[in-house]
Order: structure tokens, then C-alpha cells, then sequence
């Protein structure tokens, strides 16, 4: 194979590589814009207003189930998993056992899966075992959509 011959071949073969990725990119959609309302080159830096329908009706509901608004979106906030272990060992310390007895197990598994900030301030207040049930009933679930 002659010196030509080679570069041609290596000519063709970057031509090619050039060519898909030239048609690889074109047929994409372009990229969607940020989800968020906020721009901050405007002079409105606020997050927008939880004033919807929807969320009214949901603030409502919650009002008439006992639970406060403040408490709802706690609710939805997420703890970190080390407070479930610690919220276990507050359980058996307020059940009269060893902070490390397992048989508050089932709560820090709960809590692993549905663990939030009212349930977690809920059961740092309780001062006895009944209260810290009455959280887990209240709050250690999912949260209302």
C-alpha cells in the first residue's frame, strides 16, 4: 500500500467519524429551559407563592386534620438517616428500656423510609411513651400529596 493510498484511507475513515457525529448531535432537541421561576437578573429574587388552588385546598385539609400548615411542610422534609437511629434510642429511653434495646426497630426502619422533620420534633417533645406513639401515627408515614 502506497503513501496515498494510506492517507486517503485515513482521510476517509475521520470523514466518517466527523459525519456521524455531526448527525448524532443534530437530531437532538434542544435542551429545555431551568423548571425554576427564579431569574436572578430580575428584581424579584423570591421563590413564587405557594398561593395556587391547590395548595390552598391542601393547607385546608391538613387544617381540618388536625395538623398545622407549618407542620405539613415539615412533614415533607426529609431528616437525615444518623437522626433515625437517634430517634429510636429517645423511644426506648422514654419506654423505660436501654437506648440500644432492638425493639425499637420497627420505628428507625419507618423512620429509614418515612422519616421527616415532624415526626422527628414531634417525638423530641413527648414527654412519655403514649405521646411518642401518638407521633409515630400522626407522622411517620407519607406525607399528604
Amino acid at each position: 500500500m502506497t503513501k496515498n493510498e494510506r492517507f486517503a484511507i485515513g482521510f476517509v475513515v475521520v470523514a466518517a467519524g466527523a459525519g456521524i457525529a455531526y448527525f448524532a448531535t443534530r437530531d437532538r432537541a434542544p435542551a429545555p429551559p431551568p423548571a425554576s421561576s427564579f431569574n436572578p437578573v430580575t428584581t424579584s429574587s423570591s421563590a413564587p407563592s405557594a398561593s395556587t388552588p391547590r395548595d390552598s385546598k391542601l393547607v385546608a385539609s391538613a387544617v381540618d386534620a388536625g395538623v398545622t400548615p407549618q407542620e405539613l411542610r415539615n412533614w415533607k422534609t426529609r431528616i437525615d438517616t444518623e437522626l433515625c437511629s437517634k430517634a429510636g434510642e429517645r423511644l426506648n429511653t422514654l419506654d423505660g428500656r436501654a437506648p440500644t434495646d432492638p425493639k425499637a426497630i420497627n420505628t428507625v426502619s419507618l423512620c429509614l423510609q418515612y422519616g421527616n422533620v415532624a415526626w422527628y420534633k414531634c417525638l423530641l417533645e413527648a414527654k412519655d411513651v403514649t405521646e411518642a406513639k401518638s407521633c409515630n401515627v400522626r407522622f411517620l408515614g407519607p406525607a399528604p400529596p
